[in-house]
């Protein structure tokens, strides 16, 4: 059915879980814009179906590759699904309606890790964060926070390096009301990088102190369910290895041509191949994922890359 797209930022549910409040405006909202919508349509509103989405317009730069981006990570998650795994992205929507312009879901009840930072002096880690906004470890709301945080953790651990998303500062990475977090800004991937493709972040994937420290430290039951997940997560995404590739290669035949993360051409989509450890039986791609996982730990390039960015640009690490 048709789709109406509310473009209100500022009141698109911004409730975080640092604020308890879920998505509880944007509820509010959706529901006095369903009602309106309903009064006037009158009868002809009956058994009539859509959907009202928060949209952000943008103008004046091209969203294929972010709309690409956002295909494949849709088809992690279907891959997930499949396989009965309680790993969970979030994606967003994105329709590019012009070359250089389109809309973009904003995701609801939720904000940046550097927003959320920003409100207190200093700024809290993440696990103060959980325990103001679930109360302490012990508790049952405390513990469903922290298995959200590490199911999509998890998740996206998996979809970052393979798909080699970059520019992974807490201005691109938001917590949801639940503890998940959603991964956004999919400007570099697959071949492109930030600072001229120099590469710098190079950690198979985000894990700071602070995710280790709020899932209980590197030996709690969270952090070895995470391992887990990462693992589980990857082996089902290389079953599907070909659909995936599939994809990303024939985009670089059509609409890739434009997208900076096509930058290497060919060597793009043989860099996801290969990242799919294709000549490893399922025990060895199995320890090569722990491996990684240990590797990503506090990874230098990720603490510095962090640094930078507070330092340049004021984002909160």
């Amino acid at each position: 059915g048709a789709e109406e797209v509310d473009s209100d930022r500022r009141t698109a549910g911004r409730e975080t879980a640092a604020e308890g409040g879920g998505s509880e405006v944007w509820a509010e909202k959706r529901a006095r814009l369903v009602a309106r919508h309903e009064a006037a349509a009158g009868a002809a509103a009956a058994g009539f179906c859509y959907r009202i989405l928060p949209c952000l317009v943008k103008t004046g730069d091209s969203l294929l590759q972010e709309q690409f981006a956002v295909q494949l990570i849709c088809a992690f998650q279907d891959i997930f699904d499949a396989a009965r795994l309680p790993l969970s992205l979030h994606a967003y929507e994105i329709f590019a309606t012009a070359p250089d312009a389109g809309l973009v879901q904003l995701v609801t009840g939720a904000d940046s890790i550097d927003g959320l930072k920003r409100r207190s002096t200093p700024p809290p880690a993440l696990a103060d964060l959980f325990r103001r906004a679930f109360g302490p470890r012990s508790s049952r709301a405390h513990r469903r926070a922290e298995r959200a945080f590490c199911s999509s953790c998890a998740a996206w651990a998996v979809v970052t390096y393979l798909l080699q998303i970059k520019d992974r500062h807490n201005g691109n990475i938001l917590l949801r009301a639940d503890g998940a977090i959603v991964h956004i800004d999919f400007g570099f991937l697959l071949s492109n990088s930030p600072g001229g493709n120099i590469n710098f972040e190079a950690a198979p994937f985000k894990l700071t102190s602070e995710y280790v420290d709020l899932m209980g430290g590197a030996r709690s039951s969270t952090f070895l369910r995470f391992r887990e997940l990462v693992i589980k997560g990857f082996l089902a995404a290389r079953k599907h290895a070909d659909k995936l590739i599939a994809l990303a290669q024939l985009t670089l035949h059509g609409a890739g041509r434009d997208m900076p993360c096509f930058t290497a051409g060919q060597a793009a989509v043989d860099g996801l191949r290969s990242r799919f450890q294709p000549e490893m039986t399922r025990w060895q791609c199995a320890r090569h994922v722990d491996e990684m996982i240990g590797r990503s730990i506090d990874h230098w390039t990720t603490t510095c890359y962090d640094r930078y960015q507070r330092c340049w640009l004021g984002i909160m690490s």
